[in-house]
């Protein structure tokens, strides 16, 4: 520290309940400048250094005060330390997130906070986590669920980012605020809050219960008011003494006559007023969360004075210290010798200010102010080189804005222009050479590739094109997120155009268009959905459009919890994004497409969303790549080993099934799970080698892609299926349906069964893929539904007619000693 010169703290912008005053006095004892600036001073009365006049909810920058403290502060403060989660520049209505850190930090100031509360209670987590909580009948919980919740999360994430030292007054804080430290109260100043000289109460006089609540449905004063109007009304010496509305300075002698304190019924913890109380040798009782104690020193849970109920153990809690006033007395004793230890406000400054002199120590000691100015000069050219640069960035994004709205009229350009060549490129495919052109895209499908191929044996010409590429697969024939990339670095504005330019060069090369619901070549129209300006110049060129299904892109939650106990939804992590979700989305989306598309098809589960479809099994397993391997019959012992791989575990119900592996291992059985997620298909198809039975899904209703790759490499298949008839071939389908409430069953009648059982399961599931999901069958499905929707010209339609009806069948499935 320098010779001559007392460290400065600053304690802003707010003074919850004294806590900060009663600190910043405690500091000053140790040696400490420390002082407090708020915003506006709280109509409770508590004293303050400064008041920078800024209001509640008022903007700073408005505030002449505000720029003067902001000024001290910048030129003499070592230490900022502020209260209630927020900043000198934090707001939620004008998104300003600890704004003022990075300005704080380059000056060279030390930055603390303490979280005290609702600046940190994260309602929803409250309410799934803790069966008593303060959110669930809280007024505000509308506007944390909506929106304030996110605030405070992106509050926390930056004060654990940005400052020295994180605290929280309340325990059950320390849940929201990783690596936060516990921090007691200091509101409260020992040496003038005494307990009275005459404090003995009567054993015969009624019992004064004081309550004074700041926020009625965060303390549960309704339970409270209920539980001593019962006492009352059952003949029990007990009154209420109701406080509210009432300035700090006027209420201690109202505190002084109270015998006993019902502080809160709900948070978890008790308030600075029960620090007040004790402080008062008064015995305090509030709701003490068992799994919040494990969050604060031992000994101070050891000492804890503070009686604990819940709403529903207060009556008779009030009705045991009626009847018990010498051991009242004795807890009002010990709440007194505890909020000395604990609470004054002495004990609590020694730990700061060793916390702050080591963060001043770790930025290279205090910071002159000559080196302030000039570390402010480096940070304010930097930003204003980075404020042009914003500039710059925002009027690109105006123009990105006006290209995107202008869409619908480049389109119609560049269609215009390409007309004469889409047509006579038509001509020719159609008329002449009678090979049409289909493309497959844009969403990068792992199967889109095989659909190409599919096409490729009805004697298209057919490519693959996606914008982007999954770690699942990349192998499209054109990929345009480099491009896409490229343009967004630096032309972010050229982004539509190009994907018009995209699309006019598609016009002219393909005849019939393959989507998935979700998307096409131009922008989707809203979350999900091919464009309709795409979908209309499609159909003026006479281009063939299909759509397909392959879940999210169509399911809805409505249609999907109205299917049943087991669905997709029911552990749904992010309703309204992982899905559609919106019924009325959904259902415009598919007027729109029976509007416009030459058929709908969908197949499975997705029937139930795509009204007016055309039911296609359209998901081809490329044979060759996926050979035969089976499941083993000797093993020497070998438990039977279970492959599980999930890309959406809350969708796949990846938790019941490894829940019922874990109770079957525990009792003795046999049996061991391979679980992997997030990895390329080829490692995928590689692990699965090696197992004995796949689990696909258990929720969803219909078997998925990864089911018909593991019937391809021989191995038996457990799989949720609501309804046998919509499988291809069902009669002769292997799969073993199961459910959350028959997986565990399931698996322990294939533990009993003879390998030599699953093994001929596995060869059957081999034989079912061949038939029915090989590229010549996917192949021949489609050639149909060309014939029966495409309208081709005669030569083309008897191209593929006959194509069809040539292909091969699947070879046979080989003798066991022959399998490799």
């Amino acid at each position: 520290m320098a010779r001559d010169r007392k460290p400065r703290v600053y304690h802003a912008p707010f003074d919850v309940g004294g806590n900060a005053y009663y600190l910043s006095r405690a500091e000053r004892g140790r040696g400490f400048i420390s002082k407090t600036f708020v915003y506006f001073r709280q109509w409770f009365g508590y004293p303050i250094d400064r008041d920078l006049k800024v209001g509640a909810g008022g903007n700073p920058f408005l505030s002449i005060r505000w720029w003067f403290g902001l000024a001290e502060i910048l030129f003499r403060a070592d230490v900022v330390h502020f209260n209630f989660g927020t900043s000198l520049l934090s707001d939620l209505n004008r998104k300003w997130i600890m704004a003022d850190l990075p300005l704080l930090n380059a000056v060279g100031i030390s930055t603390f906070v303490t979280f005290q509360g609702c600046d940190s209670r994260i309602s929803d987590f409250a309410i799934e986590n803790f069966q008593v909580n303060a959110c669930a009948n809280c007024r505000s919980r509308l506007l944390c669920e909506s929106s304030y919740n996110d605030y405070k999360r992106e509050m926390i994430n930056a004060a654990l980012a940005w400052m020295d030292g994180v605290y929280a007054v309340n325990p059950d804080l320390l849940h929201n605020i990783p690596g936060a430290q516990f921090l007691p109260y200091s509101n409260c100043d020992t040496r003038t809050w005494v307990p009275p000289l005459d404090d003995e109460p009567d054993s015969g006089a009624r019992l004064r219960v004081l309550h004074a609540p700041t926020w009625r449905e965060i303390k549960g004063s309704d339970f409270v008011i209920a539980a001593i109007k019962e006492l009352e009304a059952e003949g029990e010496n007990v009154e209420l003494v109701l406080v509210e509305n009432v300035p700090h300075a006027e209420v201690r002698r109202v505190y002084e006559t109270a015998d006993l304190l019902v502080d809160q019924v709900l948070v978890g913890w008790y308030g600075g007023l029960a620090v007040e109380l004790m402080a008062l040798g008064k015995p305090v009782i509030a709701f003490l969360r068992e799994r919040d104690l494990e969050l604060i020193p031992v000994e101070m849970r050891d000492d804890l004075p503070v009686i604990s109920a819940t709403p529903e153990t207060l009556k008779e809690t009030l009705r045991g210290l009626i009847r018990d006033r010498a051991g009242l007395r004795l807890h009002g004793k010990r709440s007194r010798a505890f909020v000395e230890k604990w609470h004054a406000p002495d004990k609590v400054a020694e730990f700061t200010t060793t916390a702050y002199l080591k963060a001043i120590a770790a930025r290279g000691g205090p910071v002159r102010v000559g080196a302030r100015l000039g570390r402010l000069a480096r940070f304010f050219g930097f930003y204003a080189r980075f404020g042009l640069r914003t500039c710059a960035s925002i009027w690109r994004g105006r123009l990105y804005s006006w290209v995107w709205r202008a869409g619908p009229a480049i389109t119609a350009a560049f269609a215009i222009l390409a007309a004469p060549f889409i047509w006579l490129a038509a001509l020719w495919r159609l008329h002449v050479a009678a090979r049409p052109a289909s493309l497959w895209g844009t969403t990068p499908i792992l199967t889109l590739p095989l659909l190409a191929e599919a096409d490729r044996q009805m004697g298209f010409h057919s490519k693959t094109l996606a914008y982007t590429a999954y770690y699942i697969t990349s192998k499209f024939d054109y990929v345009l997120k480099p491009q896409i990339e490229w343009l967004a670095k630096r032309f972010p504005f050229l982004i539509p155009v190009f994907r018009r330019l995209v699309f006019a060069w598609a016009l002219i090369r393909f005849d019939v268009f393959h989507f998935f619901y979700d998307e096409g070549i131009l922008e989707r129209d809203g979350r999900f959905g091919v464009s309709n300006s795409e979908l209309k110049w499609l159909r003026r060129f006479g281009k063939r459009i299909y759509l397909y299904a392959y879940g999210a892109d169509i399911r809805t939650r409505k249609e999907t919890e109205a299917l049943g106990k087991f669905n997709c939804c029911t552990h749904c992590d992010r309703p309204g994004i992982n899905c559609l979700c919106d019924s009325d989305a959904g259902a415009k989306n598919m007027e729109k497409f029976s509007k416009y598309a030459t058929q709908l098809v969908s197949m499975g589960d997705m029937m139930a969303y795509t009204p007016g479809a055309r039911r296609l099994w359209y998901w081809p397993i490329d044979l060759d790549k996926l050979s035969y391997v089976g499941t083993s019959v000797e093993v020497g012992g070998r438990p039977l080993r279970i492959f599980h791989a999930p890309n959406h575990g809350w969708a796949k119900g990846s938790q019941y099934l490894i829940a019922a592996v874990d109770k079957l291992r525990a009792e003795g059985v046999a049996i061991e799970l391979d679980m992997v997620s997030g990895v390329p298909n080829d490692v995928v198809v590689s692990r699965m080698a090696d197992c004995d039975v796949v689990v696909d899904q258990l929720l969803i209703g219909w078997h998925g892609y990864t089911a018909l790759e593991s019937m391809a490499r021989g191995k038996p298949v457990i799989c949720y299926i609501r309804d046998r008839a919509e499988l291809v071939d069902a009669e002769s389908c292997p799969i073993i349906s199961a459910n959350p409430d028959t997986i565990e069953r399931v698996l322990r009648e294939l533990v009993e069964r003879p390998r030599v059982e699953l093994a001929d399961l596995g060869r059957r599931s081999r034989g079912y893929v061949e038939r029915n999901y090989s590229i010549s069958a996917v192949a021949a499905r489609l050639g149909e539904l060309y014939v029966d929707t495409a309208k081709f010209p005669r030569r083309v339609e008897a191209a593929i007619s006959r194509r069809t009806s040539c292909l091969l069948p699947a070879e046979e499935v080989p003798a066991a000693g022959q399998l490799a």
